[in-house]
């Protein structure tokens, strides 16, 4: 009898399972989003269920990446979807958002209100196609914070993200009074004097429209550029000091070749690096002391296409998961194999006592070794000229310095774990062992090339022109970067730079600035 109730109650519980599937089946809900979280173990274990399959000409379900606030009643949904569809996301109590998906990529933002917690239905409708069953998904206020974006970052559709200076920047609220201006333009003047003194040194701005200027047809709806903005203010005040600007406007409008700027990443690409480098070294070529220092085409690169590279700086400040997503970039690599000097620099110290001051600037990111290369390889631009006066090969590296040089084809920005430079924030080099924390790119460095053929510069940048860096130090003698978003000019701060004969001082000084930093020209 015992034996007869125990098999009975086994039916029943295989009855009740058998049901419990048939229920799961016919839904249209994802019941996954429901269940509680588990250990690590069984969430493996469930989240290898399959959606549920779509009928016949009915797009597939979104899958859901992550869910994370942007703000204290924002919520941001991220995901996958098929290609290029349009995804809604509904909430329960009335409310909705929708995006276009970038690929299969989709990032949308939706408005919560003050309740604890809210159902979201989340919906996809893939060109042609029916819409997709719906997947259920919970999201909350977070009222006890502002949100984890400490670097304001404003989506756009088609997963494109701005950081809101880049937006703010297009208003005419950031246009300087007169005086402010006059007081700029005084300042630029009282260089040019300097320079009048201290040689033969010209003053060159290279000004860049922003990426939300660039990306205009991308903004977020109802932004949009003022018909005056500060960019043309400052050019105007540039070129009525007697300042020479080489504005980017028409060479980047007419760049079509590659993108100028990625989705995700507020920084140039290298081929927006690649246009700037052109515009600068062909007009610096127009000197014909200097013919030698233009640009090299494309044929000078290899030019390598990389699916799969990691979003950019604006998703992560945005709170994406970089890893969950891609993008596609383009790999400008120089093919020069020059060798080239490698030298942390400190602009108040001359080449030859450059070692210390970068030890003290980077302890920890150089080596005791390197720190040791680096010494035999830096050399004042005089004691330079002089060793290679005596080389009978010409621009061969003199054999006492040569061991401390690098290939300019080697010097690379942060390439991650993949052969790509979408990641701009840190300088490479064989010469050091570069702790990955240490933004070395953000200081001062130099170059020494040994051609005499080729000018010398002072260079002043925005951190969002680095890939431009190989590019141009490739293309003088001697080259000093100022660390990144200074623009304090000091005319005389490179002169041990300097490598031209007759001429005392760099032959030029170089401040690369996009329309987000020009508010830094007026502080």
């Amino acid at each position: 009898m015992r034996t007869t109730k125990r098999i009975i109650a086994l039916l029943l519980c295989l009855f009740t399972v058998a049901s419990l599937a048939a229920c799961v089946s016919q839904s249209t809900t994802d019941f996954l989003d429901k269940v509680p979280e588990f250990s690590t173990d069984v969430e493996s274990e469930v989240e290898s269920v399959a959606d549920p399959e779509p009928s016949e000409g009915q797009t597939r379900m979104p899958v859901v990446n992550s869910v994370f606030n942007t703000s204290a009643h924002t919520v941001a949904i991220s995901g996958t979807c098929e290609s290029g569809a349009t995804v809604k996301a509904a909430l329960a109590t009335g409310g909705s958002s929708t995006v276009t998906a970038k690929g299969e990529s989709f990032v949308l933002e939706l408005t919560l209100g003050d309740r604890s917690e809210y159902m979201v239905s989340l919906t996809a409708t893939a060109e042609g196609k029916t819409e997709s069953m719906a997947r259920e998904l919970t999201a909350k206020p977070n009222l006890n914070t502002s949100g984890n974006l400490v670097y304001p970052t404003v989506l756009a559709d088609k997963f494109v993200l701005f950081s809101e200076d880049s937006i703010n920047a297009l208003s005419e609220e950031n246009i300087r009074n007169n005086g402010v201006a006059e007081d700029f333009a005084s300042e630029c003047q009282t260089v040019l004097n300097t320079l009048k003194n201290a040689g033969s040194t010209e003053l060159i701005y290279v000004m860049a429209p922003s990426r939300a200027r660039v990306l205009a047809d991308s903004l977020p709806e109802g932004v949009e550029a003022g018909a005056v903005s500060l960019y043309t203010q400052t050019v105007k005040v540039l070129k009525d000091a007697g300042v020479t600007v080489i504005d980017l406007s028409d060479a980047f409008a007419a760049a079509k070749d590659y993108p100028l700027f990625y989705d995700t990443h507020s920084g140039w690409s290298d081929y927006a690096a690649f246009v700037a480098y052109t515009e600068l070294m062909s007009y610096i070529a127009q000197n014909e002391k200097f013919a030698a220092a233009a640009p090299a085409g494309k044929d000078g690169f290899d030019i390598k296409t990389v699916e799969g590279a990691l979003l950019g700086d604006l998703a992560y400040h945005y709170g994406l998961d970089i890893n969950a997503f891609s993008e596609t970039v383009y790999d400008f690599v120089p093919k020069a194999d020059l060798n080239i000097g490698d030298t942390w620099a400190d602009n108040e110290e001359t080449p030859a006592e450059t070692p210390e001051s970068s030890e003290e600037e980077s302890a920890e990111a150089s080596s005791e070794e390197a720190s040791s290369e680096e010494s035999s390889g830096e050399a004042s631009s005089e004691e330079s000229s002089e060793e290679a006066s005596s080389e009978a090969e010409g621009d061969k590296i003199p054999a006492d310095i040569a061991d401390g040089l690098i290939k300019i084809s080697d010097v690379k920005l942060n390439l991650a774990d993949n052969d790509y430079r979408f990641y701009d924030s840190y300088f490479y080099s064989k010469l050091y062992d570069v702790d990955p924390d240490d933004v070395l790119c953000d200081s001062k460095f130099g170059f020494f090339t040994n051609r005499k053929e080729l000018p010398s510069a002072l260079i002043y940048r925005s951190a969002d022109c680095a890939p431009i860096t190989d590019m141009l130090a490739e293309r003088f003698n001697n080259s000093l970067f100022w660390n990144v978003d200074n623009y304090n000019v000091v005319a005389t701060a490179g002169s041990a730079y300097a490598g031209t004969t007759g001429n005392k001082n760099v032959d030029y000084i170089i401040v690369l600035i996009t329309e987000d930093e020009l508010t830094k020209l007026y502080d």
